[in-house]
């Protein structure tokens, strides 16, 4: 035999040895193409079918099936990279800018601005950019007419977008309400920018620390001029309210929330250009132990994977609450603290290992989306509500569960292995 020959029957022969030892390398790929199809099937039985086949081809296992979901390849190259993105049942749309070399097999970090804002095109070359219109961002009294996690999903479905760099910006007003929409839903954001705004709420001296709870170590930069932060400088109402709540956030802001970082700059252009904001559009949502959320509107009774349902309606009637402290209270803070507490709903989840806990108020039912890296699915797992155990055992991850979740909010990048729902009297049930 020529040394050729032999070079060639080795070759074969490591060729064949190295595909039957990395059989799932072929079946990666071949799931990939199968959680493909199941997401663009347009019919039950063609998902059934999917499903079916997911499971065969995945052998059952679901840390393959979550491997894969993050792998899909559902998006195309748009006509054009500044399009509108109508939002079904609205009058509203997203106007998107893509990057100059967007290739839609990759995941792109996503500026949204609320409204028009100014920023300079070498901060926003990489990134995905979306104007959303300042209407999609209530104030304080408003519910939303479009919720963040719809319209993010559609956003989704059009670009292929890293889910864990999504960052708001906005200025003035505008800001105001992007800076508060941060606050009430953190989970779905890694942070936000905000030139010349402020949190603009009643009693921001009592009501500005128990909303900053909820920013779950979410990094916020609020840039403003000199004189923004000192109220006795203030030429008009707009300043002084400003000015206030800005002495409140720089002073128990990071006391409250150990996020908000205030910056001083001589106007917008040096703000956005300035090495605060650089930073924070380099992070990345990062996940936490524990949540916090005080509600008012029953859409925003969502924390750390769980949801309230049966929510009571608002805690007060109209645009604004009034308050009256009696003469003689000493602590008109701590009065006032008491009543708003009294008002709002509340959610407060804790993980601890195989342990978690929900404090809720406001509601009949609680649904629990269970993350697949949120416990240790092969070990028995309690559910704490309101200090009662409802649920302890073993919670099964589902396949189905990941596809269908995935499918229904176009997320793959933290898939749901399981889903519970508990009475406010009753056990835990998977479903």
């Amino acid at each position: 035999m020529s040394m050729k020959t032999l070079g060639v029957l080795l070759f074969s022969l490591f060729s064949t040895w190295a595909v039957a030892e990395d059989p799932a390398a072929n079946e990666s790929t071949s799931l990939v193409d199968v959680i493909t199809q199941y997401m663009n099937a347009d019919s039950q039985d063609a998902e059934k079918t999917a499903l079916a086949e997911a499971v065969k081809s995945s052998n059952g296992i679901v840390s393959r099936v979550t491997e894969a979901v993050d792998k899909v390849k559902l998006w195309k190259q748009p006509d054009s990279l500044k399009f509108g993105l109508p939002l079904p049942g609205t009058q509203q749309m997203l106007r998107v800018v893509l990057p100059d070399e967007y290739d839609p097999a990759n995941r792109y970090p996503v500026i949204l601005t609320v409204g028009d804002v100014n920023l300079p095109a070498d901060l926003v070359e990489p990134f995905a950019q979306i104007r959303v219109p300042v209407g999609l961002f209530p104030q304080f009294h408003e519910a939303y007419e479009v919720r963040p996690a719809e319209w993010l999903a559609e956003l989704r479905r059009a670009v292929h977008i890293n889910e864990d760099r999504v960052f708001l910006v906005g200025e003035g007003l505008a800001g105001d309400r992007g800076l508060l929409t941060l606050i009430r839903q953190p989970g779905m954001f890694a942070g936000g920018a905000f030139w010349q705004s402020t949190l603009d709420v009643p009693y921001a001296n009592v009501l500005g620390p128990m909303l900053l709870e909820q920013l779950e170590g979410r990094p916020v930069v609020l840039g403003w001029d000199h004189k923004a932060l000192e109220s006795g400088r203030a030429t008009d109402g707009r300043e002084l309210m400003v000015a206030l709540v800005n002495e409140l956030l720089v002073s128990r802001g990071p006391e409250m929330s150990g996020a908000v970082e205030p910056v001083l700059s001589e106007d917008g252009e040096s703000f956005w250009r300035g090495e605060a904001v650089a930073d924070l559009l380099d992070g990345r949502r990062l996940g936490v132990s524990q949540h916090v959320k005080r509600y008012r509107f029953a859409e925003e009774a969502i924390a750390g994977g769980v949801r309230l349902t049966g929510v009571a309606g608002p805690g007060w009637e109209g645009d604004v609450i009034d308050i009256a402290v009696a003469n003689g209270v000493a602590d008109g803070a701590g009065f006032i603290r008491g009543i708003l507490e009294e008002k709002f709903g509340l959610l407060r989840v804790t993980v601890e290992g195989q342990r978690i806990s929900v404090e809720m108020s406001g509601a009949r039912e609680v649904e629990i989306s269970l993350g697949c890296d949120c416990i240790d699915f092969d070990k028995p797992v309690t559910i704490m509500v309101n200090g009662k155990r409802r649920f302890e055992g073993r919670v099964r991850a589902s396949i189905q569960t990941i596809l269908k979740s995935a499918k229904r909010t176009w997320s793959f990048q933290r898939p749901v292995c399981a889903r519970m729902r508990i009475g406010s009297r009753g056990d835990g049930r998977q479903f």
